[in-house]
């Protein structure tokens, strides 16, 4: 009975151990299968955050070339526009200056026909004044026949 009564206290030993060794490899196995979470969830939003600065890095490299795009275009813009300006102001230069020429061309007409418009009152005055002398010629012609007759 005695020994029953001790193997029994020793068995209870032997189970309370086991229970506490097995408690401890549980709470090891736990600790073990949490620190592995956390590894994982650390590894996780590492691997998140590399993604994330990755589509950062690809949107603002993405961005600059819109914005280099963009640069070039409105620098083209603004050359051809300036060309634009350019050839207008040559444009409205040239048509000033036929303006001008043109201006100069009627003035010249406009003389020129002053001038004819002078000449024939010139010659119609002449023309009276010879018919004039003509007539006075004739008389003096008419006079001299009676004086002669």
């Amino acid at each position: 009975l005695e020994e029953l009564r001790k193997k029994k206290k020793a068995d209870l030993k032997t189970k309370r151990e086991a229970d506490r060794l097995a408690k401890i490899k549980a709470e090891k196995d736990a600790l073990k299968q949490k620190k592995e979470q956390e590894r994982l969830a650390k590894l996780k939003a590492k691997k998140y955050r590399e993604e994330q600065i990755k589509k950062l890095e690809e949107l603002r490299k993405k961005k600059e070339a819109d914005l280099k795009a963009k640069r070039e275009a409105d620098r083209k813009t603004k050359i051809e526009a300036d060309q634009k300006q350019r050839e207008l102001k040559r444009q409205r230069k040239e048509k000033e200056k036929a303006d001008q020429q043109l201006a100069k061309l009627k003035a010249k007409e406009e003389e020129r026909k002053n001038k004819i418009a002078q000449l024939k009152k010139e010659l119609e005055r002449l023309q009276r004044e010879e018919k004039k002398a003509e007539e006075l010629r004739k008389k003096k012609e008419a006079e001299l026949k009676k004086l002669a007759n």
